[in-house]
C-alpha cells in the first residue's frame, strides 16, 4: 500500500502536536511495510525541501526509520495557513509519477483543505482519509469579528471535505464535541474511526535522576490564546507557592512575547521560559515538575503534551474542554476559570505522587503502534468502500 499525507509546517521548529502526530504514524506505518511520504509546505524563509530524507529531529522520536518529506516552501503564512504557489502543482506532480493507493489529509487548514476538495472531485482518485485535528482556532476562542466569519468560511469548507472523504480519523469519541457544528455534523455522517496519538515510553517516561520540585507548575504548548495561557498565568500569580515554566517553540509563535510578558510582570522570578524544547527537554521538565497543566480553553481533540507528561509519571490538571476528557487521571478545573485553576493546582501538587502513578499507569494504554494499525484498518475500509480503478 502507498499513503500520501498532507500537513502543514512539518519542519524542525514547528513541533506541534500535529507534526508529531503525522511524522509518528508515518513512522510506524513504514514499519508495517506502507509505502509513506508526506508532503508539506514548511514556513517562510527556508529553502525547500524536496524528495529527500528530513533531518534527525523530523524522523520521530527515537526513529530508526527516516520518513520522506517532500517540502514546498511557502512565501507567507495568513491565519496559520502557508501562502504556497508551488503546492498544488507539487501535490500533482506527486499524484501522476508516483499514484498511491491513501491520500491522508490532516486538517484544518485551508491550504491543505483545498487539495482534498480538488482531490475529491476527480473520479478516478485514490481514496481520501482526513484526519480531524482540530476545530478552527477563531470559531471557539477570542477572536475579531472578521476572524470569526473567516473562520465560519474555512469551516464549511472542511465541513463540505469531510462530506466527500471516504473515511475520517478522530482521536476519540468526545473530541467530536469539540469541533464546530457544521466540521462535527458531516464527520459524523462519514465512515468515523478513532486513531488516538500514542506516546514513545523510550523517550517519555520518568527520569529517576531528576529531583521533583514542590511547587513547579509545567506548561509546554504553542502559545495560541485557545491553550488557556493567560489563565495559567493568572492562577500561578494566585497561588503564591508555585512557580511557572513555559516550554514553547518560539518560531512562528506571534503569541509568545505577549505570554511572556504578562507571566514576567504578573509572576516575577517565579516565571521561567524554556524555548525551543527537544524531547529530552520535555521528558526531565516533565519528570522534574509537581504538576502539569492542561488550561486548555477549546480548540484541543487531545494535548498530546499531556499524554507525555503522564507517561513521565507527571501529577496533570485539566480543564473541562471536551477535546480533554480522555485524561480521566487528571482532576479538572473549569476552563477559564483562574481562581478554581490556582486551587486545583495546589491540591494537585499534594498529592503528586498519587497522581503521577494514575498518570503513568493510564499513559500505558497510548502506543505509536496501535495510532498506525488503526490507520491502516481505516485505509483498508476506505478501499473497499472506493471503486476499483481500471488498469
Amino acid at each position: 500500500m502507498k499513503v500520501l499525507h498532507l500537513a502543514p509546517f512539518v519542519e524542525p521548529g514547528f513541533a506541534g502536536g500535529l507534526q508529531r502526530y503525522v511524522l509518528e504514524l508515518a513512522r510506524f506505518e513504514a514499519r508495517l511495510g506502507v509505502e509513506v511520504t508526506v508532503l508539506t509546505a514548511g514556513l517562510p524563509g527556508r529553502p525547500p525541501r524536496h524528495l529527500g530524507t528530513p533531518p534527525a529531529d523530523l524522523r520521530g522520536s527515537g526513529a530508526a526509520e527516516p520518513v520522506r518529506v517532500v517540502r514546498v516552501g511557502s512565501v507567507a503564512v495568513l491565519w496559520r495557513t502557508p501562502v504556497a504557489p508551488a503546492l498544488f502543482g507539487r501535490f500533482l506532480s506527486l499524484l501522476s509519477a508516483e499514484p498511491v493507493d491513501v491520500v491522508h489529509l490532516h486538517g484544518p487548514n485551508p491550504a491543505f483543505d483545498a487539495l482534498g476538495l480538488a482531490l475529491a472531485r476527480s473520479a478516478q482518485r485514490p481514496a481520501l482519509v482526513v484526519s480531524v485535528h482540530n476545530g478552527y482556532p477563531a470559531a471557539q476562542g477570542p477572536a475579531s469579528l472578521p476572524a470569526r466569519a473567516a473562520s465560519a468560511v474555512a469551516a464549511r469548507a472542511f465541513a463540505r471535505l469531510l462530506a466527500q472523504a471516504d473515511a475520517v480519523l478522530v482521536p476519540h469519541a468526545d473530541a467530536l464535541a469539540a469541533l464546530p457544528p457544521v466540521v462535527r455534523a458531516a464527520a459524523i455522517r462519514r465512515p468515523l474511526s478513532f486513531a488516538p496519538p500514542g506516546v514513545d515510553p523510550s523517550v517519555f517516561h520518568p527520569r529517576r535522576d531528576v529531583a521533583r520540585a514542590r511547587d513547579e507548575v509545567a506548561f509546554a504548548a504553542r502559545p495560541r490564546p485557545e491553550k488557556g495561557g493567560l489563565v495559567l498565568v493568572e492562577a500561578v500569580r494566585r497561588a503564591p507557592g508555585l512557580r511557572l515554566t513555559l516550554l514553547s517553540p518560539t518560531r512562528a509563535a506571534p503569541e509568545l512575547p505577549r505570554l511572556v510578558e504578562a507571566a514576567r510582570r504578573a509572576l516575577g522570578s517565579r516565571f521561567t521560559l524554556v524555548p525551543d524544547p527537544d524531547d529530552e527537554t520535555l521528558a526531565r521538565a516533565f519528570s522534574r515538575a509537581a504538576v502539569f497543566a492542561a488550561p486548555s480553553l477549546g480548540l484541543d481533540t487531545f494535548h498530546m503534551a499531556l499524554l507525555e507528561a503522564a507517561a513521565c509519571g507527571a501529577a496533570c490538571v485539566r480543564s473541562d474542554a471536551p477535546g480533554l476528557r480522555w485524561a480521566r487521571f487528571a482532576p479538572v478545573a473549569p476552563a477559564g476559570d483562574a481562581g478554581a485553576w490556582a486551587e486545583a493546582l495546589a491540591r494537585a501538587a499534594g498529592r503528586r505522587s498519587e497522581l503521577g502513578r494514575a498518570a503513568l499507569r493510564a499513559s500505558s494504554g497510548f502506543r505509536w503502534a496501535w495510532t498506525a494499525e488503526a490507520a491502516l484498518a481505516a485505509y483498508e475500509e476506505a478501499l473497499a468502500r472506493r471503486p476499483r480503478r481500471s488498469a
